[in-house]
């Protein structure tokens, strides 16, 4: 993708690779608090960009997602959403305690 992104004229030092993001949460904290961006853009699936602007909007993150063409959404991938995000809402319960 970062190849494409530089075909289509984006400088690469702009580009960030999450190589290391376990999932959706990880990877936004980690743009945080690795890279050091408040303001980003996220090119991904439109399920994985719901939740990151989701997660970005309640730790004081302005993400813009860009979908990426769709992919079948089969009964594995929704069933795996569901879990995911349950798992975001546990994060961000935990998150907003922490912070009290």
């Amino acid at each position: 993708m970062k190849y494409e992104l530089i075909k289509k004229g984006i400088p690469s030092n702009v580009i960030y690779e999450d190589l290391y993001g376990i999932n959706t949460i990880f990877s936004i904290t980690r743009v945080y608090k690795i890279f050091h961006q408040k303001k980003f853009t996220i090119i991904s699936q439109k399920f994985h960009n719901e939740r990151a602007i989701f997660i970005g909007d309640c730790i004081g993150l302005h993400i813009i997602g860009f979908n990426a063409k769709s992919i079948p959404y089969d009964n594995k991938i929704y069933i795996r959403e569901i879990f995911s995000r349950i798992k975001l809402f546990l994060y961000i319960i935990l998150f907003i305690f922490r912070r009290i």
